[in-house]
């Protein structure tokens, strides 16, 4: 029989193959597309040994039983290596901080296969008017490949609420493809498709996720340093994500900011490479331990954000920390110590939107930031213990808070338009929490409705400014539902640089 009819299938997975990798030489250069072109590659060399093999295999009576054994060998052994591969370049998609690690491991598990191949059986048997292979070489070379896509399937999985639309489902359909053919091919050893399979997996990848078009979209909402999605995706995730929370206030939302403490101090001391290397250290360590957050993004140069969904908020306490665990085993091993500060807030119907919780989670976040300096100004001082000012406003703040039973003091931060309110004035009144996003909103659906055309325009000219000091009373709901009359004093304090910098007062029940 003509070669060309033997081999027409294997021919046309060459072809297919040899024009993906010339278009894909064309637009990708560099380190860019090392994950696809490795895999590429490797389909190339099994289609290439699939023909080979069905080509020895039917003409035993002219190849040696050595050659073909030899061949099929090195044939099963692609098999695993492009399984492997596809497990890899999956994890290079959706776990990059893992890739390294797991591309050591499979690379050591087909070196032991290969070791192994002597001790094994290679038959060759008629089936069905072809001649094919048997034995236990093929049938653990299929299974472990069977296994590698096993695990791509559970990675898929395992992160189905964080892949977009259009690869999740690239992946899932090509993964199984892959599955079917080994599958196939143990059932029906004469079945010969796993090249066929490689090949389409190959071009499915390619025209899926891997074309100009995609990629640069793919690339857009990715950072280029850490892998983690970018602000550019939260910007589009969170309509999504308000649009939800809107039409459905009861689920539960869970913003965490991270932000780096002490970025700048290794950028001077140790250079900008060593900063980069500590800003991908942090971003690997948040996607290694953050397994609940639903998206995680980089926000700016240093400040990252998590966002879980239906989570319970015990196990984002736990989730931090682990963080901190890992920043403190990281300290070891650097020459710097890693220090993240991290706040997060829960949505609620205290909230209007999740923008919100967000400005709140902020808030949190920059308090931590301050207290984690405030003690590290401590621990540094080389002339005894020394009075650092950064959270001095706070440590205030809470001293005011418990210095009197009938004056409630608050402070909104005008950069975040966060504000904190004493704890007896949210137990008084029945506010429930301690921080707002919008307090001037809460704070006014108490105000008697006779009162709050006059409060709503005292309080607008103090927070401008227009007055130094502002001072009313009016009538306010507390927590039984009754009004009672307030003595209102706030006004605008300015920072050093004549901004605005904190607006803050105090309640007084009369």
């Amino acid at each position: 029989m003509n070669i060309l009819l033997i081999l027409r299938e294997e021919l046309v997975c060459l072809i297919i193959l040899l024009f993906l990798l010339r278009v894909s030489r064309a637009y990708r250069k560099g380190q860019d597309g090392r994950m696809f072109n490795r895999l590429l590659c490797l389909a190339i060399v099994h289609a290439t040994l699939d023909a080979a093999t069905v080509w020895t295999v039917n003409h035993t009576d002219t190849v040696s039983h050595a050659v073909n054994c030899a061949v099929h060998a090195v044939f099963y052994l692609s098999a695993i290596l492009y399984a492997e591969q596809f497990l890899v370049y999956v994890i290079h998609l959706l776990a990059p901080e893992k890739e390294r690690l797991w591309n050591r491991g499979l690379l050591i598990l087909a070196g032991c296969y290969a070791a192994a191949l002597p001790l094994m059986s290679i038959d060759f048997e008629p089936f069905r008017g072809t001649w094919s292979s048997a034995g236990s070489a093929s049938a653990v070379g299929y299974g472990m490949g069977f296994v590698c896509l096993l695990l791509a399937l559970f990675m898929i999985l395992r992160n189905w609420g964080k892949i977009s639309g259009h690869m999740k489902y690239a992946l899932l359909s090509i993964v199984i493809i892959l599955m079917a053919a080994e599958i196939a091919q143990v059932l029906v050893p004469e079945f010969l498709f796993t090249g066929g399979a490689a090949t389409l997996a190959t071009a499915g990848c390619f025209f899926t996720l891997e074309n100009p078009a995609v990629n640069l979209e793919r690339k857009a909402m990715v950072d280029a340093m850490t892998g983690v999605q970018n602000r550019n995706c939260y910007e589009r995730d969170i309509q999504t994500y308000e649009a939800s929370y809107l039409s459905n206030p009861a689920q539960r939302f869970i913003f965490l900011f991270a932000d780096m403490n002490n970025l700048k101090s290794v950028n001077g001391l140790y250079g900008h490479d060593a900063g980069d290397e500590y800003i991908t250290l942090i971003a690997m360590t948040l996607r290694s331990n953050l397994k609940n957050a639903e998206h995680i993004y980089r926000m700016g140069g240093d400040e990252f954000l998590a966002i879980y969904r239906d989570v319970d908020e015990d196990v984002v306490i736990r989730e931090i920390e682990k963080i901190r665990e890992a920043c403190e085993e990281e300290a070891g091993r650097k020459q710097y110590r890693p220090l993240l500060a991290m706040g997060y807030a829960v949505s609620g119907p205290q909230y209007r939107s999740l923008h919100d919780v967000l400005r709140v989670a902020d808030y949190m976040m920059y308090q931590n930031k301050a207290n984690l300096k405030r003690e590290i100004a401590l621990e540094t001082s080389q002339q005894g213990t020394k009075l650092n000012l950064t959270g001095l406003m706070d440590r205030v703040f809470e001293a005011l808070s418990g210095s009197s039973e009938r004056i409630y003091p608050f402070m909104q931060n005008m950069e975040t338009q966060v504000t904190r309110v004493a704890p007896g004035l949210a137990e008084r009144f029945g506010l429930g929490q301690e921080f707002f996003a919008d307090f001037a909103g809460v704070w006014l659906e108490r105000v008697h409705p006779e009162d709050r055309a006059a409060f709503r325009a005292e309080m607008t000219s103090a927070a401008q400014g227009k007055q130094p000091f502002r001072e009313m009373t009016c009538r306010v709901m507390d927590r039984k539902g009754e009004y009672i009359p307030v003595s209102f004093h706030a006004g605008l304090y300015h920072g050093r640089d004549g901004e605005p910098d904190v607006f803050a007062g105090y309640v007084v029940p009369l």
